[in-house]
């Protein structure tokens, strides 16, 4: 089965998306409005003043925070994937997993909010070091390597969303290990696709961040395609295999 390029993907988010751009907007601004509302809570209702009591209060209201965000997304991610599909899009269902198993995302949460407060905690002792005048070495490339795997592990678990809205009744692991084994040999393609959204994206935060409420449809959609590419084709290759059989 012939794998369709970032090109085509990208036409055909275009096409889908003609005539819908409005409201994938305001939809994307909402999800913009919970995510400052996210951080607002943190900086002020949980304050990190110090002491063991306080940093355990304000580390368990990030990972909360960070929680309900990933709930959200995965209610914008099934949005896409209605709309990829060709189906009913509805605002409502932004909310759509805290009633149907939210569980699983939570806990699969926890995953890149460990893995990006370790990178963040790495980088800001490198920048305290170059504020200090000292530039070591080490630290560097210890940033640089964990940058690179980190961003290596997000392309595994890249398709960890799209599986959830399709099927949240499977655990975080098995959501983990299935994105993990569909992305085995199609990483290469999502950093293209990635890397193609550049020069638009850097238009969109240059107009003030207003672009970005049409970029993020564009690369959603486009995404969400390359995900039922994907999928349909692992199971065409698996009845395939079992017709074989």
């Amino acid at each position: 089965m012939k794998k369709p390029t970032s090109r085509e993907l990208k036409y055909q988010a275009r096409v889908l998306l003609d005539g819908k751009y409005g409201k994938m907007a305001f939809i994307t601004l909402l999800m913009g409005i919970f995510d400052l509302g996210l951080n607002y809570l943190l900086a002020y209702a949980f304050p990190d003043l110090g002491g063991g009591f306080s940093q355990f209060l304000y580390l368990a209201s990030n990972i909360l925070c960070n929680m309900v965000y990933y709930i959200l997304l995965a209610g914008l991610m099934r949005i896409y994937l209605h709309l990829c599909r060709g189906e009913k899009i509805q605002t409502s269902d932004l909310f759509f997993f805290f009633t149907d198993r939210p569980e699983q995302i939570a806990l699969y949460s926890i995953v890149p909010f460990i893995l990006q407060n370790i990178l963040s905690a790495i980088a800001g002792e490198c920048l305290s070091e170059l504020w200090n005048g000292k530039i070591s070495l080490y630290p560097l490339l210890l940033l640089v390597v964990l940058g690179v795997v980190f961003f290596w592990i997000q392309l595994c678990f890249s398709l960890v969303l799209f599986l959830y809205s399709d099927a949240p009744w499977k655990s975080a692991l098995q959501l983990m290990k299935e994105s993990w084994s569909i992305m085995r040999g199609n990483k290469g393609r999502m950093l293209y696709l990635l890397l193609s959204f550049l020069g638009v994206t850097a238009l969109a935060v240059l107009s003030l961040g207003i672009g970005l409420l049409f970029v993020r449809p564009y690369l959603y959609v486009t995404q969400g395609l390359f995900y039922l590419n994907l999928v349909s084709g692992a199971e065409g290759e698996s009845a395939g295999s079992q017709t074989a059989f």
